[in-house]
């Protein structure tokens, strides 16, 4: 599967600043997200940002509005981004997700994208649910660090028809984009 531009958006969700206070390493988080962002700009992929109840949880924090330059946040109040960015995800073939709250509003958002027939990657925290998320009757590859095979991978790979995993060396280096 070759991924073009021309045929991919981004979905940036919920960067808003009362939630970033309570993620995990959240400066790293804020780094490797410039970085994603500043290659998708640099490859002229358009961004669509979301926010969840802008009132209450506030703006886009000023790390990510400063890579973004100017854009126009996509209100949603639902856990989901489909709904907010379906106009703008229209004629695109793949979608690109990162966000906060990947338990609730970037899962909602990546099984309505499948749902919807979008292209989809899978990364980490989605292992709970991966027989929601991904087609296991097709090829399937899973890029994870050590830990997660020794738990894993037999349950998954005797549930796909063709399964590939990546191990990577455990620990922050491996997690560097």
């Amino acid at each position: 599967m070759k991924i073009k531009a021309k045929d991919t958006i981004a979905i940036v969700v919920d960067y808003q600043e009362r939630l970033m206070p309570v993620m995990y390493e959240k400066e790293a988080l804020l780094k490797n997200t410039a970085i994603l962002l500043n290659g998708l700009k640099e490859l002229g992929v358009p961004i669509a940002v979301t926010q969840q109840y802008t009132k209450g949880l506030g703006p886009t924090v000023k790390e990510i509005e400063n890579v973004l330059g100017e854009y126009e946040p996509l209100e949603k109040i639902a856990f989901s981004s489909f709904d907010a960015v379906k106009e703008a995800i229209k004629g695109k073939k793949f979608v690109i997700v990162c966000g906060i709250e990947a338990h609730i509003c970037v899962l909602q958002t990546l099984l309505d994208l499948k749902e919807n027939g979008y292209d989809i990657l899978v990364e980490h925290g989605i292992l709970a649910h991966i027989q929601e998320v991904v087609d296991l009757k097709r090829k399937v590859m899973i890029i994870t660090d050590e830990n997660v095979p020794k738990a894993y991978a037999d349950t998954i790979a005797k549930q796909c028809k063709e399964a590939y995993i990546e191990v990577l060396p455990s620990g922050e280096a491996s997690k560097q984009l």
